[in-house]
């Protein structure tokens, strides 16, 4: 069930409270009262309302000096609904033009301000269903779906932004490029569907062995780029060690119970370096130790050698 709607009254008069809380909650909505702009703050200090019915002769202040808090950008949509008895065509246009999202005069008919506070509550689900709806997008914008890791778009414009920043600060970067060994083998014997498996869960190894404030991303197929941000080489070294032991713990199973096991080879660089000016040559300078890794013998980790950071005056 879902939970009930809560309006908060804001009326300076007991009884005004008490004749729109019946309204409201015989209409099924949950009730909270205020009869001054300080309790209202208190509230809004640590909770939020779905609607407000705001009147304006408030005992500390005019009603209409708490919409800053109400409808801060900040905050999440918030109807504000003013009902009060100042209804002369100046008062309830400046209203409107602080913010609130209706206003109607009082006394006023019963049915038309639930009516009122219907219609707003209605724009409110709109909202709320738009704003659902492009955080959505916008997680599918910088996600790897398959992984719930971020994607090779989301991941080259951190790289340069962190780029910047270590040349305005001089702050240690590295960068490390993962692949996974002998996956196509995997997707050969055992079919997609485990190989889908594989590089969700080794998505999964990846962003439980890094810091929250690094961006993994999956650069594409059975690659995996991770950007190590204020992190000095002989850090970037323990946590390539941390990923691939990780991910050789790994143990998966095909449909049939047959046992599965991966490993990964992964090339680490820095920034700056003398050949490196874009992130896509830090990337490039992270694949060819990569496969400097791979020719050894796989399942390890090789780096290029470091130059330390100096920040631009």
């Amino acid at each position: 069930m879902a939970d009930a709607t809560r309006v908060l009254i804001v009326q300076a008069e007991s009884s005004e409270r008490a004749f729109q809380k019946s309204l409201f909650g015989e209409a099924g909505m949950s009730v909270i009262e205020a009869g001054t702009g300080a309790e209202v703050l208190d509230f809004l200090a640590t909770d939020r309302p779905d609607l407000v019915v705001l009147g304006r002769a408030l005992p500390d202040m005019d009603g209409l000096e708490l919409l800053p808090s109400l409808k801060s950008p900040d905050l999440d949509f918030v109807p504000v609904l003013v009902a009060s008895n100042r209804s002369e065509t100046a008062e309830r246009v400046r209203g409107l033009q602080l913010g609130a999202d209706d206003y109607i005069s009082r006394p006023c008919d019963p049915a038309e301000l639930l009516a009122r506070v219907r219609a707003l509550l209605r724009t409110k689900q709109t909202h709320d269903r738009i704003r659902k709806l492009q955080a959505a997008l916008e997680q599918m914008v910088v996600n790897d779906p398959l992984t719930g890791l971020h994607n090779r778009r989301y991941l080259m414009d951190r790289l340069l932004q962190e780029m910047q920043r270590c040349d305005r600060h001089g702050e240690p970067l590295a960068f490390a490029m993962l692949d996974l060994d002998s996956f196509k083998p995997i997707n050969d014997q055992y079919g997609h569907v485990l190989g889908d498996k594989v590089l969700r869960a080794v998505g999964n190894a990846i962003a439980k062995s890094v810091r929250v404030s690094d961006i993994a991303a999956r650069y594409g197929g059975d690659e995996f780029g991770v950007i190590l941000v204020q992190t000095p080489p002989e850090g970037a070294m323990r946590v390539c060690e941390r990923l691939l032991r990780a991910i050789s713990e790994l143990i998966l199973q095909d449909e049939n119970g047959k046992n599965c096991r991966v490993t990964a080879s992964l090339g680490l660089a820095y920034y700056p370096a003398d050949d490196v000016e874009t992130p896509e040559d830090l990337v490039h300078s992270a694949d060819g130790a990569l496969y400097g890794a791979k020719r050894s013998g796989k399942n390890r980790y090789s780096a290029v050698r470091s130059v330390q950071p100096v920040a631009i005056a």
